[in-house]
C-alpha cells in the first residue's frame, strides 16, 4: 500500500475534480461529468477480491440503484494496482458493473 497524504477538507466541501478510466467504455471520465446534476455523490473505494465486497455486492448494487433513483451519483473506484491485484483490473470491474449494474465503476 502506498502512503498518500490526505488533504483535510471541511464536511460539506465539494470534492476536487479528478479523471479516471471508466471500464465499461474504456474512456476517461471526470468526477464533475459523472456527478453533473446530482443532489449528492457517494464514492466507494472497493476491490473485487475483498471477501466483504464480494458478499455485499448485491446489497451495494441495490443501494446504488435506490439512491440513483433519488438523484444521488454513485461511483465505485478500485485503486488497487493491476500488477499486484489483476482481479481488480478494468476488465473485471466492467464485468461486475454489467452483472450488478447501478454503479459507475472507475479504475
Amino acid at each position: 500500500m502506498v502512503l498518500t497524504e490526505s488533504a483535510h477538507m471541511a464536511i460539506g466541501s465539494k470534492a476536487p475534480d479528478f479523471e479516471l478510466p471508466e471500464p465499461l467504455t474504456g474512456k476517461s471520465i471526470r468526477l464533475n461529468e459523472a456527478t453533473a446534476g446530482a443532489t449528492a455523490t457517494l464514492v466507494m473505494f472497493i476491490c473485487n477480491h475483498c471477501p466483504f465486497v464480494v458478499m455485499l455486492k448485491p446489497a451495494i448494487a441495490a443501494l446504488a440503484k435506490e439512491y440513483q433513483a433519488k438523484g444521488v451519483a454513485v461511483i465505485a473506484i478500485s485503486s488497487n494496482s493491476i500488477q499486484t491485484h489483476p482481479q481488480d483490473g478494468p476488465e473485471k470491474m466492467a464485468q461486475d458493473a454489467k452483472t450488478h449494474g447501478g454503479c459507475l465503476s472507475l479504475e
